[in-house]
């Protein structure tokens, strides 16, 4: 009786584990929190778009290689076409993740007004970010001139954190 009560037991600990297993009992990042970010910049001779899906960082980018063939310039427009711009997708380790929602939440970037910079009626090169984290939000637009008042200190904490992932992961970024 005893071995046919420890064989029951047994296999309800074995059914139980199968259990949680299926259920995703053995994901880790069942905890981390839901998170979007966006960097994005460009310019004549200049195309950054850094993206955070949860644990996916996704880049496209004018490799530090480019070299325009000819100097022609037009205007504010690109001296480079969509074929010269590289696409990369690289995994976020729970840590690098877990350290950029507290940079987001400690440098009050969530609070930051939706624009700052130089005024709307000078040229300017607008460096956008954007932030969601667990259904909190906020869209930043820096726009930079040499006469503008500095960059936020919350704007400039999370591009270089996103910058230097993005170097991290991507050889010729």
């Amino acid at each position: 009786m005893k071995r046919r009560n420890a064989m029951a037991v047994l296999f309800l600990l074995l059914l139980a584990l199968a259990i949680w297993r299926v259920a995703g009992g053995h994901h880790s990042r069942s905890t981390t929190p839901h998170v979007q970010a966006r960097y994005y910049f460009t310019a004549e001779e200049a195309y950054v778009d850094i993206q955070v899906i949860d644990s996916r960082l996704v880049v496209t980018y004018l490799p530090k290689t480019f070299r325009r063939e000819s100097f022609n310039y037009q205007g504010q427009r690109p001296w480079y076409s969509q074929r010269d711009l590289r696409h990369a997708t690289a995994s976020l380790t729970d840590r690098e993740l877990t350290q950029f929602i507290n940079l987001v939440k400690s440098t009050g970037f969530l609070e930051l007004p939706q624009s700052c910079g130089t005024t709307l009626k000078a040229r300017y090169y607008p460096y956008k970010i954007s932030v969601k984290i667990d259904g909190k939000e906020n869209a930043v637009t820096y726009r930079s001139r040499p006469s503008a008042p500095p960059m936020p200190q919350a704007f400039a904490k999370v591009q270089d954190w996103l910058m230097a992932m993005a170097k991290a992961k991507m050889k010729d970024f």
